[in-house]
């Protein structure tokens, strides 16, 4: 057995000799971190066990816009310049955007995102735009920003899919919950007891001056509270998988477990329930609809049954299996007695040229659908 060596660590914390020279007594960095805080503060500070303090101050969130649809009928064709409100005044764009037919949900979303990034009229209120596929979230850091509902409601008035939305800025932040990837230090903060709006700030610093740095990276309505903290350890853990994925995964035992690819530019555009590992829908039984020539199926007794899984936020959520459809035997020949159907017994293992076809009565939508045959 190798002999245990016990560092006291008694000379501290050594950052500006090389690590050849430095003392064994003595340590480079700071690993053993805690985040700590007053009651009722904003303000905290990052310590580690020999005692070097990091303090940084949690900004309010800001006012987030939305605008996003569930899908059914939209428009094909549009032609009306986009308005927000920044601070409660109207503020056109100068250019407007237009569909002269044949429009689609992405057309109009491209030409949306592109006007609150590019139109001159809303350059010097420094809007942050994420989006993915129908939904765009919009903000800003200096100023609370909404989406016209005048304006887009009037134009929107014959298609109750469309969803407008304003997530009020959310003051007095307090830490429920911490991990960190490599130097990133990712924080979970919420204003309220319980059924609050759930905020995930990225905490970074200076290594020489300790300047601090804290950026928004995610807000919803995440149904959490001060009064159900994320315990670490045991209620979280964060993986570094490559550079573009930094995922978190956490419960605060009232929610589901959730995950998240913190570091997706447009993460800010997940759903709340896109972040649960496990989907929530109500999938209904498969109806067997015939059996066909056509197929190469092995003899045997046949059910389907179907599952969903979640590729927009790529968390590989799965949703549990629907209930089987009925029974389907699949044999090579039968032969009619009576009026009624008789089936031979084939050998096991032999391949008949036949094939099930099944339906559901689900209405999908995005996301991977899966069919599984069960023998």
């Amino acid at each position: 057995m190798s002999e245990q060596t016990i560092n006291s660590f008694s000379k501290g914390m050594v950052k500006d000799i090389s690590d050849t020279l430095r003392s064994p007594e003595s340590y480079e960095d700071a690993n053993d971190i805690k985040i700590r805080g007053l009651e009722g503060s904003t303000d905290y500070i990052v310590s580690n066990i020999k005692g070097n303090k990091l303090m940084f101050t949690i900004p309010d969130v800001p006012q987030i816009a939305k605008l996003t649809t569930r899908g059914g009928d939209f428009p094909d064709s549009w032609n009306f310049p986009p308005q927000i409100l920044v601070n409660g005044s109207p503020i056109t764009a100068n250019v407007s955007i237009s569909q002269s037919s044949d429009g689609t949900i992405d057309n109009f979303f491209d030409q949306f995102e592109n006007s609150l990034k590019t139109d001159p009229a809303f350059a010097s209120y420094n809007l942050i735009v994420k989006r993915i596929g129908s939904t765009i979230r919009v903000w800003s850091e200096s100023y609370n920003i909404a989406l016209n509902t005048t304006s887009l409601t009037a134009f929107f008035s014959s298609y109750p899919n469309v969803v407008i939305d304003t997530q009020v800025a959310q003051t007095t932040q307090q830490i429920i919950g911490w991990t960190t990837v490599g130097d990133n230090i990712y924080f979970y903060s919420t204003n309220t007891g319980s059924g609050g709006i759930g905020t995930i700030w990225k905490l970074t610093y200076d290594e020489v001056t300790l300047a601090s740095t804290v950026t928004l990276m995610y807000s919803e309505a995440l149904n959490m509270g001060t009064l159900n903290p994320i315990a670490n350890p045991g209620g979280i853990e964060s993986i570094f998988e490559n550079t573009q994925t930094e995922r978190l995964y956490w419960t605060d035992r009232i929610n589901p477990l959730r995950t998240i690819n913190i570091v997706d530019e447009n993460a800010m555009c997940f759903a709340p329930e896109d972040l649960d590992l496990r989907l929530t829908s109500d999938l209904q039984k498969p109806t067997l609809l015939s059996v066909q020539n056509g197929g190469a199926l092995v003899t045997g007794v046949y059910q389907v049954a179907y599952n969903l899984r979640n590729l927009d936020t790529g968390s590989g959520a799965r949703r549990l299996f629907d209930v089987r459809s009925s029974y389907a035997d699949k044999d090579s020949s039968d032969y009619v007695y009576n009026s009624g159907t008789h089936f031979f017994g084939g050998a096991t293992g032999e391949i008949n040229n036949l094939k099930i076809q099944c339906s559901h009565s689900n209405t999908i939508g995005e996301g991977e659908f899966r069919l599984y045959g069960v023998k």
